[in-house]
């Protein structure tokens, strides 16, 4: 089977709050059996940890996360994407 998994962070090893364990639980668990796409948000400092989620099994869509001190076009990267 093929599973579109979308989350609001990256589920890396040190995401630190339960939301997170619960969503690499759950990648980890469905990549065992199932063809698995991650479509997660990736914070600035968290792409070297794309690679160590990917590790996991699943391919991984890194989509970029615009914070607060965007403006104007850098506002836009995900739909521009």
């Amino acid at each position: 089977m093929r599973i579109l998994l979308l989350s609001p962070y990256l589920p890396h090893r040190n995401v630190g709050h339960g939301g997170g364990v619960a969503v690499r639980d759950l990648l980890r668990h469905l990549a065992r059996r199932h063809e698995v796409l991650l479509a997660a948000l990736v914070r600035p400092g968290e792409p070297p940890l794309v690679a160590e989620v990917a590790g996991l099994g699943a391919e991984v869509l890194p989509l970029p996360y615009s914070d607060r001190s965007a403006s104007g076009t850098g506002r836009w990267r995900v739909a521009a994407g």
